[in-house]
């Protein structure tokens, strides 16, 4: 009855697996052919690489493993000192290390690297003959295209450990860039859906206004980093850990104390800024308006385009400045 039951719930796990759906994970070769990307343990078996969506969230998704129909970790692993580039791979349920490679059409299976950090983001290539480069994307089954990137939160090597396996980077899959704007700061506005907007700004506790901004990272676009800013100081504006319903949207300055984030209304008036619901990764940052209803954050930059504001978690506490945060705020493309 034992092995029956485990029998059952292993054909659950499978189905749901299957049920699920998962974006596929392709490389782009240059001749526009679509590679599949595949986990290689040593025997030779191959396990399907997978984005995972969650309900309402796409924009941040997870990069994983599936082995029996259970969803194990891809991480980029710290160098070895032995290339210039960072290795991606899976990592099972006892902490084994096991390859990701994309199949080309003649069976040669090419690696998967970590090739060049731009800001907060480590840019991810299958390598072929001659040091060719492919991209590589997630790809939706109605056929919407993500970036697979390396993501890091932290500036040290180490981002984090996980089943005693230590990591570089996060892997994830994320909108594809649809602007480069060269302004290198964008303005972070409440948006009414009449088209007014609220400023965003933090307020000290000697009453000093900064301004709130999205600040892009050297050159790259994917992720802007949600800062508050006071003439050349600059500090972090994040999501706290707390037991309230809400979570509560601080900046945080070297020395730990912290800054409220408000809007200001058109009257004078300050209105609350909260993480409001998370889906997955993402937790939606919305300001409360007079009327308790909620009101959507935008980066806005000096040509027009615009990013959404939202929380974004790595599943694991962190500190900021001696300050447990709950989550990081980006400015990231629109779905």
């Amino acid at each position: 009855m034992k092995n029956l039951f485990l029998l059952i719930v292993l054909l659950w796990s499978i189905q749901a697996a299957h049920s699920q759906n998962y974006w596929n994970i392709k490389a782009v070769h240059s001749s526009g052919r679509l590679l599949p990307v595949k986990a290689i343990d040593k025997s030779g078996k191959m396990y399907d690489v997978k984005a995972e969506p969650e309900t309402g969230n796409h924009q941040f998704m997870n990069v994983v493993m599936l082995i029996d129909g259970r969803k194990n970790p891809v991480k980029m692993l710290i160098n070895d000192g032995k290339s210039t580039f960072l290795p991606v791979k899976g990592i099972d349920e006892q902490g084994k290390i096991i390859d990701i490679k994309a199949i080309a059409e003649d069976g040669q299976k090419l690696d998967i690297k970590g090739v060049g950090k731009n800001g907060s983001v480590i840019h991810i290539k299958a390598i072929g003959g001659s040091d060719e480069r492919f991209g590589i994307k997630a790809i939706s089954p109605e056929g919407i295209l993500h970036d697979i990137k390396g993501i890091k939160f932290d500036d040290n090597p180490l981002e984090g450990v996980i089943r005693q396996v230590e990591y570089y980077a996060h892997i994830k899959a994320i909108p594809q860039v649809v602007c480069e704007d060269p302004g290198a700061r964008w303005h972070v506005k409440g948006i009414l859906p009449e088209g007014k907007v609220w400023d965003i700004k933090a307020f000290d506790k000697d009453g000093n206004v900064w301004d709130v901004k999205a600040i892009s990272r050297e050159t790259d676009y994917h992720l802007l980093d949600v800062r508050a800013i006071r003439g050349d100081k600059v500090i972090p504006v994040k999501l706290l850990a707390s037991q309230d319903k809400y979570a509560q949207v601080k900046a945080i300055d070297t020395d730990g104390s912290l800054l409220d984030v408000k809007a200001v209304h058109e009257d004078g008036s300050r209105l609350d800024v909260k993480g409001i619901t998370r889906e997955g990764n993402i937790i939606h940052i919305k300001v409360v308006g007079k009327d308790g209803k909620w009101y959507g954050i935008k980066a806005i930059s000096q040509s027009g385009y615009f990013y959404d504001v939202k929380g974004i978690s790595t599943g694991e506490p962190d500190m900021v400045n001696g300050v447990l945060v709950k989550a990081h705020v980006k400015a990231m493309p629109q779905e």
